[in-house]
């Protein structure tokens, strides 16, 4: 008897989808899932969960380097992007697959690309604090700005703003990247973790030569003001304890006092009058 001649897109299919103990048995899995015949190859049925993620940016995003090879192999575009703009490159960098991103690199992964929000991977990797990603990609020598539109936020921004400290203490240690480095608007990334009072990340940047007092935007905010209107009364402390100026004036006239006044936040206030 002759044996049946099997599929190879039917093959991968079935390899990709939840009959796989490598994949969680989860409902992404079930909405990417091609019919079970899987008539057509797979290069020409990008099958889609709900936010447009395809079969590679799931293989992509859970680590599983030979499934992202074979898809490849079997015609799956690259460059192929979600509902978001997200591309395998920006998924495998956020979940921190590194041996993902080193074979989509050697596949031609373009590492400049931007999502629909203007961010490249190694800005996502940044700011889903995915150190050994962010350390690959710099290595490789892809994205080496980063730079994001239209914020136009750099990856220490990113990292800074979500308080990860590991990836922000590796961009200025090991990265080249200046604490002080600001977009066109001044936004420092010492602004971004007072505002969000990730102390932390805040005493590093100040260790590392951070100006308390820059301002950004038309506003003139410094991180004091940031941090006050916020309520963050650590953050305030130490941004005065290393030289912020409580009697720096916004814009519109307003002190750092005046700021956490408004926000009821008495506790910042007081340290500040």
């Amino acid at each position: 008897m002759l044996s049946k001649k099997l599929n190879p897109a039917k093959v991968l299919c079935r390899n990709i989808l939840p009959q796989s103990t490598s994949f969680p048995r989860n409902r992404e899995f079930q909405e990417v899932r091609l019919h079970q015949d899987c008539p057509s190859p797979l290069s020409k049925r990008q099958a889609t969960t709900s936010d447009g993620s395809t079969a590679l940016h799931l293989a992509a995003r859970h680590g599983q380097a030979n499934i992202v090879r074979r898809l490849l192999r079997a015609g799956t575009n690259i460059h192929v992007t979600n509902n978001g703009g997200w591309s395998p490159a920006h998924t495998a960098a956020c979940h921190e697959q590194v041996e993902v991103l080193r074979l989509l690199f050697k596949m031609g992964a373009d590492f400049d690309c931007l999502t629909l929000e203007g961010s490249t991977p190694l800005s996502i990797a940044a700011e889903y604090g995915a150190l050994d990603a962010v350390r690959f990609i710099l290595d490789i020598g892809a994205g080496e700005s980063g730079k994001s539109h239209p914020q136009d936020w750099t990856p220490l921004h990113w990292a800074a703003n979500e308080g990860e400290l590991s990836v922000v203490r590796y961009l200025v240690c090991e990265g080249g990247f200046q604490p002080d480095l600001a977009p066109p608007d001044g936004t420092t990334a010492l602004s971004l973790a007072s505002e969000e009072g990730h102390i932390d990340t805040v005493l590093f940047l100040l260790d590392s030569g951070a100006n308390p007092n820059a301002t950004s935007g038309l506003e003139c905010w410094t991180p004091l003001h940031w941090a006050a209107c916020n309520g963050h009364v650590s953050v305030v402390q130490l941004l005065q304890e290393r030289g912020a100026d409580p009697g720096l004036r916004t814009a519109d006239g307003s002190t750092a006092a005046d700021l956490a006044t408004e926000g009821g936040h008495c506790a910042a206030a007081r340290l500040l009058l």
